[in-house]
This record gives structure tokens, C-alpha cells and sequence, in this order.
């Protein structure tokens, strides 16, 4: 059973790095298209 605790526990931080990762990524992006505002808005709709 403790390996089964280390193992979720090895799970959750490495979903906890991979959420981080990608919230980097969105707020790098949303950086670069702050310029392009207008485009940046019509992408993200897309995405809904």
C-alpha cells in the first residue's frame, strides 16, 4: 500500500508540474498576443 501512496503521490506532483507548464505557457502566449489583442480573443473563442 505505500508503494501505492508514493506512486499517486509521485502522479500529483507531476500533474502539479505539468498544470504549472501549461499555465506558463498560456500567460507567455497571452504576453506575446497582448499586442495582438483582437487576435489573441478571436483564437480563444475558437478553442470554446
Amino acid at each position: 500500500m505505500s508503494d501505492d501512496g508514493k506512486r499517486t503521490e509521485q502522479q500529483r506532483k507531476a500533474y502539479k508540474r505539468a498544470a504549472a507548464l501549461r499555465e506558463n505557457l498560456k500567460r507567455r502566449k497571452a504576453a506575446d498576443t497582448d499586442k495582438d489583442n483582437d487576435k489573441s480573443e478571436s483564437k480563444e473563442n475558437e478553442h470554446k
